[in-house]
């Protein structure tokens, strides 16, 4: 289960940029059967969806997925109620998250796998970034930690994963300048530099990978790379832009994106964006 276009053409233009970023959504019985497209770098991400997962697509697994969550408060919107997880079953979906990578990176040949940590279990520091931290526990013993990268809300989850796994791949983290599909613009302080700032710091900071990503402009990428180092990552320029690389190149202007065709499942048409 992996986004792709539907128009091969399409598809094969982003392939051949060289970075590929896919994604798959995971339950505590779901590990996945993945495919490997022939890129020259392809990463993808493992995601348990939570409360935010759509019922419809759960109820029609075969078996189906439970509709969990670490509370029995849904999000507005989700009239289905939720099942809080024991902690016997949290565990489940740790291993899980190291059974998906297993597979992704030695059946499939992934070259790397992505953890997405918007979770929090409450408490204090400790608690809040438990499941964050025992998931890429278990991805790190089940892949190695160079393969692994986690995407942290917290300080204390930075510091603890950069000094517990010193030669993580990379962190990757999404600028405030985005709320979920809503664009918004924060006050100045509000960055992410205070966790660049954790990543690259202590014994070989220079040489861990800060990735920023976050309706990034040609012009405003180059001076955030320039002055901060690190990568920038492009999201929906991707998607709406296939020749992203060689526009950013030349300075060319990128094709608006149109979220209405981000994700169309079902879609058979060479239009929009498919899961």
């Amino acid at each position: 289960m992996i986004p792709c276009t539907r128009d091969y053409k399409v598809f094969s233009m982003q392939i051949e940029q060289g970075v590929t970023p896919q994604a798959f959504f995971l339950s505590s019985t779901d590990y996945g059967l993945f495919y490997r497209a022939p890129a020259l770098f392809q990463l993808i991400k493992l995601w348990a969806l939570g409360r935010g997962a759509d019922v419809k697509v759960l109820e029609r697994q075969d078996p189906p997925s439970p509709y969990v969550s670490a509370s029995p408060i849904a999000l507005t919107g989700h009239e289905k109620a939720l099942r809080p997880l024991p902690e016997t079953d949290i565990y489940d979906y740790t291993v899980a998250y190291a059974k998906a990578a297993s597979n992704a990176v030695h059946e499939a040949g992934f070259d790397r796998i992505e953890i997405h940590s918007a979770h929090g279990w409450g408490g204090n520091e400790e608690g809040r970034t438990r499941f964050a931290r025992e998931v890429v526990d278990a991805v790190v013993d089940a892949i190695g930690e160079d393969r692994v990268d986690p995407r942290p809300t917290f300080a204390y989850l930075v510091t603890t994963l950069r000094d517990k796994h010193p030669k993580m791949a990379y962190l990757r983290v999404a600028e405030p300048r985005v709320s979920a599909s809503t664009d918004i613009n924060p006050n100045l302080d509000e960055n992410n530099d205070f966790l660049r700032q954790i990543w690259n710091g202590g014994e070989g900071g220079e040489e861990r990978i800060f990735i920023s990503a976050g309706i990034y402009t040609h012009e405003m990428a180059l001076r955030t790379a320039e002055d901060k180092g690190g990568l920038i990552a492009f999201g929906r320029p991707y998607i709406s832009t296939p020749d992203l690389r060689v526009r950013l190149q030349n300075d060319i202007p990128l094709a608006p994106p149109d979220r209405s065709t981000f994700y169309k499942p079902g879609n058979l048409t060479p239009r929009g964006y498919s899961d």
